[in-house]
């Protein structure tokens, strides 16, 4: 697909709608294979979401979770915290200590990326903040064109976690339709409910503050870090 000014541009979803533009996927393929190091995502169920933030009750409190309502900008947060508690599975891509540039697409939501970067570096170790520029860039995916080499990668494995047979899912997530001509490394951070759980927990602690106490209503055991004169074991009464 040609922009205005004749530079080719591609978007995943467009090329799916008929067989004439799918036939171009191949060969922004080859473009990918050339010059992308590794493809890095985070896959989660956003019904475990849901769940894990209906699993929690504060006393006196309504949560309010923000951006986090967003399914995006929680995986946004996910990833962020996984990329570097992961690190070491593909620290030969991107050495322990070097310092990475996050690019985004300049999407409506990017404002709430923007806000909560300077609290969400300013919560990490010096040694990950080191690694932290003091903001990411957003950038038009139509005048940068890596953005959309990620939008390709993000499509393909959505569309290949959408087919009805999950153990096709690994086979074509390794683009064996394309005929690749090397294996560009892929690594899934893959969040479970529990993961998700114990994630909103931290989330609502930094919320309600220290002293307030958070159940978990499937257990109807408190949970978190809780004030010094509660009983860890005590249950809703």
């Amino acid at each position: 697909m040609l922009q205005e000014d004749e530079q080719p541009y591609f978007s995943y979803s467009e090329m799916r709608k008929s067989d004439n533009r799918r036939l171009e996927i191949p060969g922004f393929y080859r473009i990918i294979e050339e010059n992308v190091s590794a493809s890095i995502f985070i896959r989660y169920n956003k019904m475990d979401l849901e769940k894990a933030k209906a699993r929690l009750w504060v006393p006196n409190w309504e949560i309010d979770f923000g951006h986090l309502n967003n399914p995006y900008l929680f995986a946004w947060q996910a990833f962020m915290d996984m990329f570097h508690l992961r690190q070491g599975e593909f620290d030969e891509l991107v050495p322990l200590g070097s310092k990475i540039i996050f690019v985004y697409d300049d999407r409506s939501d990017s404002k709430h990326i923007i806000n909560a970067w300077a609290d969400y570096v300013g919560s990490k170790s010096a040694a990950v903040q080191d690694r932290f520029p003091e903001t990411p860039l957003f950038l038009n995916e139509k005048e940068f064109v890596p953005l959309q080499a990620a939008d390709f990668c993000a499509g393909w494995v959505r569309s290949c976690f959408e087919k009805s047979n999950p153990y096709s899912v690994l086979k074509e997530l390794s683009y064996e339709q394309l005929e690749p001509s090397r294996e560009v490394p892929m690594l899934c951070l893959e969040l479970s409910h529990e993961q998700i759980f114990e994630s909103i927990i931290s989330i609502t602690r930094n919320i309600v503050g220290r002293n307030a106490i958070i159940y978990d209503m499937d257990t109807l055991l408190m949970v978190g870090s809780l004030p010094s004169y509660q009983n860890q074991a005590g249950k809703v009464k």
